[in-house]
């Protein structure tokens, strides 16, 4: 009994101290390096966006399915508005920039504010998705539906690029039994007969024209003189009219350099 007393009294002997955690690693120059890059990789999306605007075809074609959109109104001319503007590329090229210097991380890499790089890539994929329906939209207003000539269009046969003399002679015809040939013939008369290397010699309507000379386009060029196609070609091209070049018919009675026949196309063009 008296032992197990003498055993009770005894003190354990206290355990030492942990000794503290070694101090973290700092983090290679590789991880940031990669680490700067994911935090700004948007931001550097947008200037690459704004360098996109810079290449005169690229921003062109933008610009081109823009115009179409301005004239049918609504929310999406708005956008196309926007997206035209002369001050959208500066805008998101100095919202970028002021990105690129002041949003940092401390050397630890912990980011206080992490909501910044969300709210980059919102406005990276707003500028995207707003860039996609400009060009689908615009695309789909130009292709579906009654065929209208824009704006753009009517400004590119309207321009003089060559200044020939004496100007070459157009017939532009239509199908009478197709719904919106007369008006868009009659648009195409009206901007060649602005363009000084054109005169409109001949107009009129043809009622249910032959097969072969129908194009699944909705227009048909029948050339009679090989440096008028050039300069036609060019300028339908030009303007994104489709159209489809036909062996001309034998007619010693006309007078023109080229003709244009505008028929029903099949299906979207």
């Amino acid at each position: 009994m008296a032992k197990s007393h003498r055993a009770a009294g005894r003190r354990r002997p206290s355990t030492p101290p942990a000794p503290p955690p070694p101090p973290p690693k700092p983090p290679s120059k590789w991880r940031i390096v990669l680490e700067w890059i994911r935090l700004r990789m948007a931001a550097l999306l947008v200037v690459l966006v704004a360098l996109f605007f810079g290449i005169p075809n690229w921003s062109g074609a933008i610009t081109f399915w823009a115009e179409p959109l301005q004239e049918i109104g609504g929310p999406i001319a708005m956008i196309a508005s926007i997206v035209t503007s002369h001050y959208f590329v500066p805008a998101i090229i100095v919202a970028a920039i002021l990105y690129l210097i002041f949003v940092k991380h401390p050397e630890n890499l912990v980011v206080r504010h992490r909501w910044w790089a969300a709210v980059s890539w919102v406005v990276f994929g707003t500028i995207s998705v707003m860039m996609l329906v400009v060009c689908v939209a615009g695309y789909v207003a130009t292709a579906v539906g009654p065929r209208h000539l824009y704006k753009n269009q009517q400004a590119i046969i309207e321009s003089s690029t060559t200044s020939v003399e004496p100007p070459y002679k157009i017939s532009i015809e239509y199908d009478m039994t197709c719904p919106d040939c007369g008006n868009y013939a009659r648009a195409l008369e009206r901007a060649f007969g602005e363009n000084k290397d054109w005169v409109v010699a001949d107009s009129g309507t043809i009622a249910g024209p032959s097969p072969n000379l129908l194009s699944e386009t909705g227009i048909s060029v029948f050339s009679y003189t090989e440096s008028a196609e050039i300069l036609l070609t060019g300028e339908l091209s030009a303007a994104h009219i489709p159209y489809e070049l036909k062996n001309a018919p034998n007619d010693p009675f006309n007078p023109s350099d080229i003709t244009i026949l505008v028929s029903e196309p099949e299906g979207p063009q």
